[in-house]
């Protein structure tokens, strides 16, 4: 596995970890604030399902990024 698909994959588990934390913090404003944040578990689902796809866009653009030669407007190496 080259360092660059190592970096890909690190970046897209932070992705999705950063969308799981953003579902806790929900949670955790609809528990002590007025009015209703959370709307059931189909939007947190379909709110962790978007992080993910998000997260995993994210790291194949990075990675097609890194692997462009230098000098071509692409990512650097």
């Amino acid at each position: 596995m080259t360092s660059s698909t190592r970096i890909t994959r690190a970046g897209t588990g932070v992705g999705i970890a950063l969308g799981a934390l953003w579902e806790v913090a929900e949670w955790g404003f609809d528990q002590i604030a007025p009015g209703d944040v959370i709307k059931g578990k189909h939007d947190t689902i379909i709110d962790i399902v978007m992080d993910t796809a998000g997260a995993l866009l994210a790291g194949i653009l990075a990675l097609w990024l890194a692997r462009w030669p230098p000098g071509t407007g692409g990512g650097s190496r």
